[in-house]
């Protein structure tokens, strides 16, 4: 049986004009011990990240930089590390930004690399990296069943990789291991009998008589989750996705066949 994830939430907070609190909570299921929070400022410059944008990797090490800017900080993350890697677990890391400093959303913290490896964290298969939203809604919230609730799972598998040096996507393969991952969970699948592009996902994705799924819009109810499995390469530490199945080219792919019907 897999051992049980180990939980790090990353919060960040404005203590002044021009600075951020973080701090880290850690839980370990392997101790019966409760860890002590750690709190430390730090010191985030959302202008030189900014000039950052065009170079992923770069903008992943200085993001890093800036929330382990204090010593105590970077020594409180690399003692977690050392449990998680001795109880043979994994580790689940929410990042929570305070509502205080709503501005911190707008940072790209699925860039963040191990401080010591430079390795990226949020692609990780040890990591399950999430944003964690909060609320100020004090009435009571009840999960839907699990029977009750809709997957969207769309593939995009190029037929002419092989041009690029590219493998082949297992197309039939990754809708298994999505439906497996999913289990208990109606899903629906698009991309399979036709290439995933925008003009072949609205009809699937809008007429209720083709799809299981209802219309997918932030106007209306659509899947509890969307996993989005695209063809691609690793290009600067950051994924680079194809835009066309039938012919690819290097553009945003998930933006183009989803971001014009609300998903995105």
């Amino acid at each position: 049986m897999p051992a049980p994830y180990a939980e790090l939430e990353i919060g960040l907070h404005r203590i002044q004009a021009e600075s951020y609190q973080v701090e880290l909570r850690f839980n370990n299921p392997a101790s019966e011990a409760e860890t002590a929070p750690h709190r430390a400022p730090c010191q985030l410059d959302p202008q030189a990240l900014a000039a950052l944008q065009l170079d992923p990797r770069a903008y992943g090490e200085q993001l890093t930089s800036q929330l382990f800017s204090d010593d105590k900080t970077l020594a409180f993350f690399q003692r977690i590390k050392t449990a998680v890697e001795t109880a043979d677990s994994s580790l689940r890391v929410r990042l929570l930004v305070g509502t205080t400093a709503q501005e911190l959303h707008a940072l790209r913290w699925e860039l963040l690399v191990d401080p010591d490896t430079k390795a990226p964290l949020a692609t990780s298969e040890k990591i399950l990296f999430s944003r964690f939203m909060g609320s100020q809604d004090w009435r009571t919230v009840r999960l839907r069943p699990k029977a009750g609730l809709r997957a969207l799972v769309a593939v995009s598998a190029p037929s002419n990789l092989a041009k690029y040096n590219l493998a082949p996507v297992d197309l039939e393969g990754e809708i298994r291991r999505a439906g497996e991952s999913l289990a208990g969970i109606e899903v629906g699948v698009i991309g399979q009998d036709e290439p995933l592009n925008p003009r072949s996902s609205r009809p699937a994705l809008e007429d209720r008589r083709r799809h299981p799924l209802p219309r997918l819009s932030r106007r209306a109810g659509g899947p509890a989750a969307a996993l989005f499995v695209p063809a691609g390469r690793i290009r600067h530490g950051a994924a680079c996705p194809w835009r066309r199945p039938g012919a690819a080219d290097q553009r945003d792919a998930a933006a183009a066949t989803f971001g014009g019907l609300g998903l995105l």
